[in-house]
């Protein structure tokens, strides 16, 4: 089963409560879990240039990491690029078939249906 919705991100200083709305829209409408986040790579670098930014201020890292996926109460939701997407867009996707491929050793693709991405590899949870 495939299920996707496009969304727009209000904020990158406040993305996780953002994506934390995006998810809980989701699964009202269509009553599944997005598994994956889309967007295009200056989205998921401003994404994750606000979350390591916000993680050094606190103390818990050093330096900037990239973001790989969101967890949340509701569950874990993995981050892969869509360059077709525009900037702030996100696309969550509930997709049962998901198969995440081997690139090298920071990366892997995911392909639903006839879509091409690469997914990163850190996780952030919502606060």
């Amino acid at each position: 089963m495939y299920r996707s919705k496009k969304y727009k991100l209000n904020s990158f200083a406040n993305w996780n409560h953002d994506i934390f709305s995006f998810i809980n829209d989701f699964v009202e409408i269509f009553n599944l879990t997005p598994n994956i986040a889309l967007t295009n790579d200056p989205t998921l670098d401003r994404i994750s240039m606000a979350m390591s930014t916000e993680l050094v201020e606190k103390g818990k890292v050093n330096q900037s990491q990239s973001i790989g996926a969101f967890a949340c109460d509701l569950g874990v939701v993995d981050f892969c690029i869509d360059r077709e997407l525009v900037d702030r867009e996100v696309m969550l996707v509930f997709d049962d078939e998901a198969e995440f491929c081997p690139d090298d050793g920071e990366s892997s693709s995911y392909k639903p249906n006839d879509i091409s991405s690469t997914k990163k590899s850190k996780k952030a949870k919502a606060s």
